[in-house]
């Protein structure tokens, strides 16, 4: 950068003093960043000629010829006012390794004179190869990327789009089943079948002949609470004790099996809760109160209303 400067006063210098020493005489130079060029790259080469009235007609390269023939100009830029000069930049290549001596070029002016620049001397060196050493950079070491959760979006969608189309298959199965008339084959029992069922299975365990007091007493109550949750259509099995005798207060349960489901549940949850250990009669009793309880509020149908026949009809 310096350089530069340096060269641009001293070429405004240069021009100022010979045209105050030289009158009319205008003088033209050629100049280049560099006096080295590379094979095969381009190359400017500035032509500035000291500005006049009227800026340069044409430029002569004919001088040139035997060092840059015309294919190996690549751009001529039309002159241009720059400062105190007029200035034109010559685009050129070179393809030989030389020392070139560049003689003057004629430029002629607008008012009909000619100007003429300096010789040039420029130094073609061959262009360094990628493939020396010199010229190879280190390679660098490998830089992974932290894993960001955008690196697992593709996965994920997928994932998502299997488990929706097994939804979406699973209920058009259903779906046709439906339709073809398939009926489920679970059939549910009434609840106090079921319930009867369970007291025969938790009668045949013996637990309470085993000495496994408390496991008895957590299953027959919850048979039972089971059992009152359906018949009755209340939160059995998520309430107490008292909320469940307060609850069939408010049903048809009959008042006759009250008092014996009160101790039963009492019992039960003193042996489950508090470890206390109830009468020995009171297992046995147990089991037989839940059985004759749900046989006696088990739910029946009933029966349709018979329809009186067409023939029973009253005549004078």
């Amino acid at each position: 950068m310096i350089v530069r400067v340096f060269r641009y006063c001293f070429s405004v210098f240069f021009a100022v003093f010979t045209l105050a020493g030289a009158g009319a005489q205008t003088e033209a130079f050629a100049e280049a960043d560099s006096n080295y060029a590379e094979t095969g790259n381009p190359f400017t080469i500035r032509l500035k000629v000291v500005a006049t009235e009227t800026k340069p007609v044409k430029t002569d390269l004919s001088p040139w010829g035997a060092f840059l023939p015309k294919e190996n100009i690549l751009q001529q830029s039309d002159w241009l006012p720059n400062g105190p000069f007029y200035t034109q930049d010559l685009t050129v290549v070179f393809f030989d390794e030389d020392t070139l001596q560049l003689p003057p070029l004629n430029i002629e002016l607008g008012t009909g004179s000619m100007a003429t620049t300096n010789p040039l001397e420029i130094t073609v060196i061959p262009t360094p190869s990628p493939d020396e050493l010199v010229d190879m950079t280190g390679i660098k070491d490998i830089h992974r990327e932290q894993a960001s959760w955008m690196d697992y979006l593709p996965w994920m969608l997928a994932i998502a789009g299997l488990v929706f189309l097994v939804v979406l298959a699973s209920w058009l199965i259903g779906r046709a089943q439906k339709k073809r008339g398939i009926a489920s084959r679970t059939v549910e029992l009434p609840p106090h079948e079921l319930a009867l069922k369970k007291l025969d299975v938790l009668e045949q365990k013996q637990l309470w002949q085993k000495g496994q007091i408390k496991s008895y007493c957590a299953e027959i109550t919850y048979i039972l609470r089971e059992y009152l949750e359906k018949r009755y259509r209340i939160p059995a099995l998520e309430s107490t004790s008292e909320e469940i005798l307060a609850f069939l207060k408010r049903t048809d349960f009959p008042d006759t099996y009250r008092e014996g489901l009160q101790n039963m549940l009492t019992e039960a949850d003193l042996a489950k809760f508090a470890r206390a250990i109830p009468p020995e009669y009171f297992h046995g009793n147990a089991g037989r109160l839940a059985k004759e309880l749900v046989q006696a509020t088990r739910y029946i149908e009933p029966e349709p209303a018979q329809e009186q026949s067409s023939n029973h009809i009253k005549t004078k």
